[in-house]
């Protein structure tokens, strides 16, 4: 992450999702607006398809470039002890969803 507001978003992404806090609290907190409104867009509904999810990042650059760091995160595989079936298909969600978030041709899509 080059800029500050790249940094802040990219540090903030999972904080909707996983805590108490709201968007109004982080934009009472001083976070500036560009970047709770990409943290706004990380943040999946819970009757969101994770292609929908995709889709909707897609309309903000900010969102865009942290998604596509956070999946290539994620894809880091030796990490983990042992992989099972279900890796193997969180793997291909990830490739795919990199894959459009960078405007490129995927494999198969979820």
């Amino acid at each position: 992450m080059k800029t500050d507001e790249e940094r802040a978003a990219a540090l903030l992404h999972d904080v909707i999702e996983e805590s108490a806090l709201r968007v109004q609290d982080l934009l009472e907190a001083g976070i500036p607006g560009p970047v709770v409104d990409a943290v706004q867009m990380l943040t999946r509904s819970t009757h969101e398809t994770y292609g929908a999810f995709i889709e909707r990042i897609l309309t903000n650059e900010l969102a865009v470039k942290i998604k596509a760091a956070d999946i290539e995160d994620n894809l880091n595989l030796l990490r983990r002890d042992a992989l099972d079936h279900t890796d193997f298909l969180r793997i291909l969600k990830y490739h795919n969803a990199w894959h459009q978030l960078n405007g490129k041709e995927g494999g198969q899509h979820c």
